[in-house]
């Protein structure tokens, strides 16, 4: 017996044993962890039945236990393969069905002597076995797999960032170490006299391995190993107490007939057995916990935060700021470089970035175009996960999707852990984790709790939309019964009141009233005409006419409009409206309706601004919008930018609510604002079948973008 191959072959088995283990507390969510845990269990049983072998005391017993060493050894490269097929991303999608069936055709040689033909006494080991004529294919496999798995990690290696490369580099140290080791088993079964000096560094496969496995994103080591001591000192105490009692009965048993006494003693074992399994998980899951608190007091505390903030989530109309509260405290209790929440905006066309806290800027807007493949990742897994790992659906990676994200200028670090915020139907938006310590290494429970706080979130979302959108419905259901009555009273009568202003302005010495007082009522009764007018203009539903309209004429005629105001206001308006801009399908008369409502609050915004800038500018901008395919244009995008005095987050969610404005209604006789603008502007966009969008930040202006579909047809 050789007691260095004894050792190391059950070093190998409980260290395999120990990784496994790890690997299916935390569970096997990716495909790396589960063919991690196919490969750990086909070395852990060479290594077992390595063991058996060296403990054989005749021939026949070591000749069966080296058949079965064949047979579990057979699969070690095939196994290995599949691993760091999911660790690059190398699909084999062939080799690896073949490599399985080799595998499963080389221990069935192994069962039939055809690997080895039978064992004889070499050097210090009485039983080591003789080439058979299959030997040269079950080794011949073996080097060329695991030389053609090292050559794969190198390639990622020389190409990966920079944790990628960390991260390899265990896995090819292990690689190197653990397989040349276990190669020394080899040249004693081609009759070269070398003994299996490296049969130890054979530890080397799962510890370079494992440890790269749990250090990146897998399960936290030390939480692993309390989780594992947990277990077996519940076993040991429970086990000891079982077995103390029945020491006891043994003793007893001598001045005891027990065979008077069977079904008493059958019922009261039976009882015993259903206490240990009710008592076992609870017992086990306090040990558990009396071990964390003595050795991990802060996992313990960080948990207990993040619990508290999921429960402290507050569904409440107005979303900004809480959320604003919720990020800023996800951040610190994650100790994380950045946190932001994306959720789907009104219109449904991308993602708004409703808050973020930390050391990066992302972007405010993200197109469904350019999130999809994120989406489509976080819809098909719904967990929280992490690019840099090789999650893969429908033939699209998270590295690829990385790639893609970062191409579009979205700013996703591969480090960073993304939370889906998910509804029955789609991914309603999603957290951004940008470099965490607590989060480094993670287990189950810590993806729980990210899970419940989106779901808190998403909650609060809803009902603040469910909200908004009943106030809606509330207001236009008012304004349509009044906007009847409004027109109805008041069109008429205002008819003779203009006229007795007309007559006051043109011959004031024939009346009793005064040239003054004639101008006051004039200017009222264009205010109450105005308010008509508007209110007739919303409340109208039956649709434009539409037709071709070329979007640099319309641009160019909502500039006329205004020349002389901007002159005044000392106003720069810029019109750039790009070449390729195709032609329309609207109406020119209210598309220029809607650029003069948003000119005006661009002006107004700027001129009544205690803080203006000295020149105030805007500039509106004109672009074709590509669809999915690149070649193919789908529509145009008209962009109004100002640097006025900007919304807030809370009023700019209503901006397009009737009657809701930000301007005075009377108290300064040039400036009055009916709330109904943006309104009748949103109404006529829709009916355009286009979508607007408002983008604001206080104290530094606004943008509103218009996507208006294009005329394909000339004749329309």
């Amino acid at each position: 017996m050789n007691w260095y191959l004894v050792v190391s072959s059950f070093a190998v088995t409980l260290i395999t044993g120990f990784f496994i283990i790890a690997v299916l507390l935390k569970g096997a969510r990716l495909g790396r962890n589960r063919t991690f845990c196919l490969f750990a269990l086909s070395v852990g049983s060479w290594s077992f039945t390595h063991l058996m072998w060296q403990l054989a005391t005749t021939e026949a017993e070591a000749i069966f236990w080296l058949r079965w060493l064949v047979v579990s050894s057979a699969f070690i490269p095939y196994t290995y393969l599949h691993f760091v097929s999911e660790v690059t991303g190398k699909a084999h999608r062939l080799l690896l069905p073949c490599g399985y069936v080799v595998a499963s055709l080389v221990s069935l040689a192994g069962m039939y002597d055809l690997v080895f033909i039978g064992v004889e006494a070499q050097l210090t080991f009485p039983y080591w076995p003789i080439q058979g004529p299959i030997f040269p294919v079950y080794f011949g496999g073996f080097a060329i797999v695991v030389c053609y798995c090292f050559f794969l990690l190198i390639q990622q290696y020389l190409n990966a960032s920079a944790k990628i490369k960390n991260q390899n580099k265990y896995l090819i140290i292990g690689t190197a170490i653990g397989f040349l080791g276990g190669g020394t088993n080899f040249p004693m079964w081609m009759g070269i006299p070398m003994p299996p000096i490296g049969h130890g560094l054979s530890v080397f496969y799962i510890l370079g391995i494992g440890y790269s496995v749990i250090k990146y994103r897998l399960l936290d080591f030390n939480e692993m190993a309390i989780r594992i001591s947990g277990i077996i000192l519940a076993s040991l105490i429970l086990g000891l107490g079982f077995g103390a009692f029945v020491i006891l009965v043994m003793n007893r048993a001598e001045a005891i007939d027990l065979s008077m006494h069977r079904l008493p003693l059958f019922l009261f074992f039976t009882l015993h057995s259903g206490l240990l399994i009710l008592v076992a998980p609870t017992f086990s899951r306090w040990i558990n916990r009396l071990l964390q608190s003595q050795f991990m007091p802060e996992k313990i505390q960080f948990r207990k935060a993040l619990s508290e903030l999921v429960n402290n989530v507050v569904i409440a109309p107005n979303t900004s700021h809480p959320l604003e509260e919720i990020t800023a405290q996800l951040h610190d209790i994650l100790a994380a470089g950045h946190v932001s929440i994306y959720a789907r905006n009104e219109l449904g066309e991308g993602y708004q970035r409703l808050s973020q806290y930390g050391n990066r800027d992302m972007p405010a807007d993200i197109s469904l175009i350019k999130v999809a493949p994120l989406t489509k990742l976080l819809a098909k897994h719904r967990f929280a996960i992490a690019l840099e790992d090789n999650l893969v659906t429908e033939n699209w990676t998270s590295r690829k999707t990385l790639k893609q994200l970062n191409a579009d200028g979205i700013n996703i670090q591969s480090n960073d852990l993304i939370q889906p915020i998910l509804t029955a139907e789609a991914v309603y938006g999603f957290i951004i984790i940008g470099s965490s310590k607590n989060l480094a290494s993670c287990g189950q429970l810590d993806f729980l709790l990210l899970d419940n706080l989106a779901s808190r979130i998403c909650l609060m979302l809803k009902a603040a939309e469910l909200e908004r959108t009943t106030n809606r419905m509330e207001k236009l259901v008012s304004i349509g019964t009044m906007a009847a009555g409004l027109s109805h009273e008041l069109r008429n009568p205002l008819v003779s009141v203009r006229t007795l202003a007309g007559l006051l302005d043109r011959s004031p010495s024939s009346l009793s009233l005064n040239k003054d007082f004639g101008k006051i009522v004039s200017r009222d009764i264009q205010r109450i005409s105005a308010i008509v007018e508007s209110v007739a203009a919303f409340a109208q539903n039956s649709p434009p006419s539409l037709a071709p309209v070329d979007p640099e004429s319309l641009l160019n005629e909502a500039q006329a409009l205004f020349s002389s105001e901007l002159i005044q206001h000392n106003i720069v308006l810029s019109v750039n409206c790009d070449p390729q801009a195709p032609l329309i399908k609207g109406n020119f008369d209210q598309l220029l309706q809607v650029l003069r409502n948003l000119l005006e609050n661009a002006m107004h915004a700027i001129s009544e601004w205690d803080g203006r800038p000295e020149t105030g500018r805007i500039t509106i901008t004109c672009a074709p919008v590509k669809g999915l395919n690149s070649y193919q244009l789908e529509a145009v995008e008209i962009r109004i930018a100002d640097n006025g005095m900007g919304m807030d987050n809370g009023f700019m969610q209503s901006i397009f609510d009737p009657f809701v404005t930000s301007r005075d209604t009377g108290l300064r006789e040039a400036s009055a604002g009916t709330g109904l603008g943006l309104a009748i502007v949103k109404k006529i966009i829709e009916q355009h079948s286009g979508r607007i969008s408002v983008h604001s930040t206080p104290a530094a202006g606004t943008f509103f973008t218009l996507i208006l579909p294009i005329a394909f047809d000339p004749k329309l």
